[in-house]
Formats: C-alpha cells, sequence, structure tokens
C-alpha cells in the first residue's frame, strides 16, 4: 500500500516519469520515503502539528 502511494506521489503528483524497469526503482521509492521522513521530522521541530500529523497518516498508509 506504501509503494503504491508513494508511486502516485512521484508519478501524479510530481509529474516525474517512469523510464526504468520496476525492479530498478526501489532505490528511488526509497529515497523519496526518506524525503518524507525527513520533512515530516522538519514539520515536528518546527511544531507544525497539523502537517506533521499527515504525512505520518500517510506514510503509515
Amino acid at each position: 500500500m506504501l509503494k503504491e502511494t508513494i508511486k502516485a506521489f512521484v508519478y501524479d503528483v510530481l509529474g516525474l516519469l517512469n523510464e526504468t524497469s520496476e525492479g530498478n526503482n526501489s532505490d528511488k521509492l526509497d529515497g523519496v520515503v526518506e524525503m518524507l521522513i525527513t520533512m515530516r521530522k522538519e514539520a515536528r521541530e518546527n511544531k507544525d502539528w497539523a502537517l506533521s500529523d499527515e504525512m505520518r497518516d500517510k506514510l503509515l498508509a
């Protein structure tokens, strides 16, 4: 479920193209997940609880 959500974010929201085979996307997907985790951490440090909670819920989904 998380993999599909991240793919939708990367391809639909960010508009990036899927130019590689499915097997090679795991490194890119890991990078995107790490970026989202870092963004959530920064939101928590800035006490932006609503954004932090929203990102947590989306990462868990």
